[in-house]
């Protein structure tokens, strides 16, 4: 068994005119259901090179005259515990935003934001901007999907039902067959889906977690 901690800083900022948003309540909420969709236990497959081991478990170096031996390679299954963390702060301005964390900023209802819920700005980036007229679902527990749906993305997360996930990473694309199941509560259909609801599209799958800890071994979060 394995026990993963995935851990994440947040800077929230109330950049709209009338500044109406209880942040501390948001990011109580936000707390809540991050954890409520990435603190899971899954199991996992990993292959890793062995030499030929006898058996009494001992390695036997069969080389000779400098030529290697033959790797093998062992699968082994473990189950992984994840635990979430989240710390915030308010901030007043996006130049406070430090390095190391995520910028959640709550907009107006105007512009590039009208009628959104929100967006992530880029996959595997660190900026989410929420849209005012629909914190307020948030808040209320009425959408329990919108904020761990936009911070997937930018845990290098893609919509798992869209044609363009096939194209850019099949290994996120989700067949029909397999949208059909009990995964289908999961939080990463797209906004058109038929699966995708506001108040139960809310679960990960043990895959999306290894291909964010692989995001993050390769450098492709937190990018910007």
């Amino acid at each position: 068994m394995t026990s993963l901690g995935l851990k994440l800083k947040v800077a929230i900022l109330d950049r709209t005119k009338d500044k109406v948003t209880n942040l501390f309540r948001l990011a109580s909420v936000m707390e809540t259901q991050l954890k409520r969709s990435y603190q899971i236990s899954y199991q996992t497959y990993i292959n890793f090179p062995i030499s030929k081991f006898n058996n009494h478990n001992r390695i036997i170096n069969s080389g000779l005259d400098g030529f290697a031996y033959k790797t093998f390679f062992s699968t082994i299954k473990k189950t992984v515990n994840v635990s979430f963390f989240m710390k915030y702060r308010i901030v007043r301005n996006p130049d406070q935003k430090m390095n190391n964390e995520h910028l959640i900023q709550i907009m107006d209802n105007i512009g590039e934001m009208k009628n959104l819920y929100g967006f992530a700005h880029n996959i595997g980036g660190s900026t989410v901007s929420l849209n005012v007229s629909y914190v307020n679902n948030i808040i209320q527990g009425l959408d329990n999907n919108t904020i761990p749906h936009e911070l997937g993305h930018t845990f290098s997360l893609l919509h798992v039902d869209d044609q363009s996930t096939l194209r850019s990473d099949s290994r996120q694309y989700w067949t029909h067959a397999k949208q059909n199941t009990k995964d289908s509560t999961n939080i990463m259909f797209s906004g058109g889906s038929k699966y995708n609801t506001d108040l139960t599209s809310t679960t990960v799958v043990g895959d999306q977690i290894n291909l964010l800890i692989n995001a993050y071994r390769n450098g492709k979060l937190n990018l910007n």
